[in-house]
């Protein structure tokens, strides 16, 4: 059991890292390697990545807490 709730550790620990990285930049994910191509939309991907950051700071804490506390309890 104690590998299972490792492994959730792991996985919500990497999406909330990058749900902050992206907050952190604004929403933006790919821009700086993109930037070559001339009809990317950075507002499109503004948009996309602060929903991605919203959606990963409502719905992976409980899941990081209840991995938590099955890794304690193990």
């Amino acid at each position: 059991m104690a590998y299972v709730a490792f492994a959730g550790i792991m996985i919500t620990g990497i999406l909330l890292l990058a749900a902050v990285l992206t907050k952190l930049q604004g929403g933006l994910i790919f821009s700086f390697p993109m930037s070559w191509l001339r009809e990317w939309d950075v507002e499109q991907e503004r948009k996309a990545g602060m929903k991605f950051a919203d959606f990963v700071f409502r719905y992976v804490p409980p899941f990081f807490i209840a991995s938590l506390i099955i890794l304690l309890l193990s």
